[in-house]
């Protein structure tokens, strides 16, 4: 075999590997939504891909036995005929070390060389070039595996079978191919700098969402407003006026029995009837859903939505009322506060001495700025004096920890569940940081 057919050879080899290295990146690495959205244009070829999916072992295996067989015989072809040839005309150089050594040194030369374009142009590039569309390269790619998988079956049934045994001796009898957990992916999230962070936050508040309690969201039993069953629709309107609640549970002699609740939109209709004060209370009473302290609010938010029903009462161990809770509490631990019109807005800060600030964690740094004249850092990433707390620590704060940021300290000062609530914002004195760095200096 000459030189120019020897070379092809190896360069139709290297490509061979580079077909099975990008094959392998771009259907593990591929994103099933966005394949999903090919499926109106490309079916067949997506069918194809979610074949090779389902058994990930056989295409694992038939990858490994096709890039196993190219290194092989590029490295053979070399050896056989390149090697041989170069170590001939080194023996024949005369040079005392190269004419004694020539095979071997022709053999390592050789050997080096095609592991090195083997690596890069086998496996690094292709590998990167699926990385960057692996959607695409699947369905391309495809097709051909799925034929390679068929006329590889049997040799990679054979490899299956001795990699399971041998890993019985070992004790592995089974492998978890679950998919990533909980906190693997708040880690990855938590990691990509292109994730604005409000996003970020969101999508931990969507984690922590499946394991919160009742008990964590509720309004507690000192907090609840409510009403004795034996009072009139004027005690009712007068406190579902001055409280802003459009339902009201009913008790009877003490909290722990809640006998229900009254809508207000139930009321209305006999408003003529207040002044002789005829009607009570207790004929407008709906039954109430009574829940554990220790239900999850993902299972309580599916039931709230069945029934269709907006409240609760949370019943303690034993069985007394510890609170109350409602959809919109549920639906704040997903994306915070949510204010009505008849919610008074907070003014954005409060000082409570000189330099100092406290701050609601959802106050715009813009605003902060024109109103206090201060210079805080401004960010794509973020919008809020909570979100640059976030972003400097890199995860979720807890209460009392402070940040320093240029010239200001920020402490986190109040805290519901993993939400920042209330910050407090130190802005230090230029002057007094000057004369101290001087003093250091003199001193």
């Amino acid at each position: 075999m000459n030189y120019a057919t020897t070379l092809l050879l190896i360069f139709f080899l290297i490509f061979i590997n580079a077909f099975f290295a990008a094959s392998e990146i771009a259907i593990i690495s591929l994103r099933r939504s966005k394949l999903k959205l090919l499926e109106s244009d490309k079916s067949k070829q997506v069918e194809t891909v979610n074949r090779l999916l389902k058994n990930p072992s056989q295409f694992l295996a038939t990858i490994q036995i096709g890039v196993t067989m190219a290194g092989f015989f590029a490295s053979a072809t070399g050896a056989v005929s390149l090697s041989r040839n170069l170590g001939r005309k080194l023996e024949a150089s005369g040079l005392p070390i190269l004419g004694r050594f020539g095979e071997e040194i022709a053999l390592i030369a050789v050997t080096l060389v095609i592991s090195y374009l083997t690596l890069v142009f086998g496996e690094l590039v292709p590998k990167r070039i699926a990385m960057s569309n692996p959607e695409a390269l699947s369905i391309r790619l495809a097709k051909p595996l799925e034929y390679l998988l068929i006329a590889f079956k049997p040799m990679a049934l054979i490899l299956s079978a001795s990699t399971d045994f041998i890993s019985r001796l070992f004790g592995i009898t089974h492998i978890d191919h679950s998919t990533h957990t909980d906190e693997e992916l708040r880690i990855f999230i938590t990691e990509q700098r292109t994730v604005p962070i409000e996003e970020k936050v969101l999508i931990n508040e969507v984690f922590e969402f499946g394991d919160t309690m009742a008990y964590e969201v509720m309004t507690p039993r000192t907090d609840m407003v409510c009403i004795e069953d034996n009072s009139t629709l004027k005690d009712f309107l007068d406190l579902s006026m001055n409280s802003h609640f459009s339902r009201i549970p009913v008790f009877r002699d003490d909290l722990d029995n809640i006998l229900g609740f009254v809508h207000i939109k139930d009321v209305l209709p006999s408003l003529e009837k207040l002044e002789n004060g005829e009607l009570k209370v207790r004929q407008f009473i709906r039954p109430v859903h009574f829940i554990p302290a220790t239900k999850k609010i993902i299972e309580l938010l599916r039931e709230l939505q069945q029934k269709r029903i907006h409240m609760a009462i949370v019943l303690d161990e034993y069985g007394g009322t510890a609170g109350l809770v409602t959809i919109e509490d549920l639906l704040e631990e997903l994306v915070g506060e949510i204010h009505d019109e008849h919610d008074q807005e907070a003014p954005p800060y409060r000082q409570v001495g000189e330099n100092e600030y406290l701050v609601g964690a959802s106050t715009p740094i813009v605003d902060l700025n024109e109103l206090l004249f201060l210079q805080i850092p401004e960010s794509e990433e973020f919008e809020s004096i909570g979100g640059l707390v976030m972003e400097h620590l890199g995860k979720i704060p807890e209460l009392g920890e402070i940040v320093d940021i240029d010239h200001y300290q920020i402490k986190v000062e109040r805290m519901k569940g993993k939400r920042i609530v209330t910050l407090r914002l130190i802005v230090k004195n230029l002057k007094e940081e000057e004369n101290h760095g001087e003093t250091d200096l003199s001193s």
